[in-house]
Order: C-alpha cells, then structure tokens, then sequence
C-alpha cells in the first residue's frame, strides 16, 4: 500500500490523467443510463397514450382457413359483445376510459408507389387528448364523429403518395 501511494504521488500528472478519465467514464456510464431508461420511458408512454393504453383486449377465434383468408375477413376479428365489455370495464375505479380501435396492416399503394403501412381505425370522439395533444393536426381539421372515411396521414406517407387535405385515397 505504502509503494502504491509513493507511486501516485511521484506521478502526479499521470495519476491525474487516470482519475479524470475515471471520473469521465463513469458519468458517460451513468448519463448512458439514465438516458436510455428516459427514452424507454417515453416510448412506453407515447405508446400507451396513442395506441393501446395499458390493457388491450382482442378477440380470440378459431381459425378455419388459411392465414390469407383470415386476413380478408375482418368481421371474425371482432370482438362479439364488446359494449358489455366496455361497461364492465368502466365500472372499476381505476379505469378511466374504454376506447374501440381496429388495427389493419397491409401494403399501402397510390397506383405507382407501394409501401407497407398500419392503418388504426378509433372513435374520435374518444380520441380528444390523442388528437389534441399527442398528434395535433398540422394541416386541416380535427376528426370528428361525422367524419365517415376520413383520416389522419403522417407527413412522411403524405409526401411518399403526394397527397394533402382533402384529396381523395382508395
């Protein structure tokens, strides 16, 4: 012990250069952490907020024919008594809200361009925080309950077909 002290003080500059990078390493390890468990925890949040919330629930059917035949027969994905579910729910305390969604992934295609995309079919009336303060419209209006057929676009898959408000898509 008594060498290992003679030799930090005989080398001052070097032994300060090792304790620096010491220091250093362990605020970057310390930082990184930190770091990575705020994005994790905002990306759990973001996702509880805009998608599914903190329970889903799906209906759970037996399959008669193949996967591609299912995929087209949207129906039998439907849950049979979801209202009732809804009102059970709603009645425990610790629930704050019951909202119905539908999730439809596929390719999307403008005619010349195809992409894959995830189209979520939800209540807008239900929606208002969703809409509001997560992902606020940056062009056109806010959906609403009368609006059948319409839909919100994320910029990225409005400049990869080209289109804007009020265009028509099929």
């Amino acid at each position: 012990l008594k060498i290992a002290f003679r030799n930090l003080s005989r080398y001052k500059k070097r032994s300060i250069l090792t304790g620096l990078g010491m220091l250093l390493g362990s605020f970057l390890l310390i930082f990184s952490f930190a770091y990575g468990n705020g994005i994790e925890e905002q990306l759990i949040s973001n996702m509880v907020q805009s998608t599914t919330g903190h329970l889903r629930i799906t209906a759970h059917k037996e399959s008669s024919g193949s996967d591609f035949e299912e995929a087209f027969q949207v129906e039998k994905n439907l849950i049979d008594n979801a209202e009732q579910i809804r009102e059970e729910l709603t009645k425990h305390s610790g629930i704050r809200d019951v909202k119905k969604q539908i999730n439809i992934t596929g390719i999307l295609s403008n005619g010349y361009k195809m992409k894959p995309g995830m189209i979520i079919g939800v209540e807008p009336e239900k929606e208002v925080e969703l809409f509001h303060r997560i992902l606020p419209a940056t062009q056109g209006e806010p959906l609403s309950k009368e609006d059948r057929g319409a839909i919100y676009i994320g910029p990225v898959v409005a400049a990869t077909y080209e289109v804007g408000v009020g265009d028509l898509l099929t």
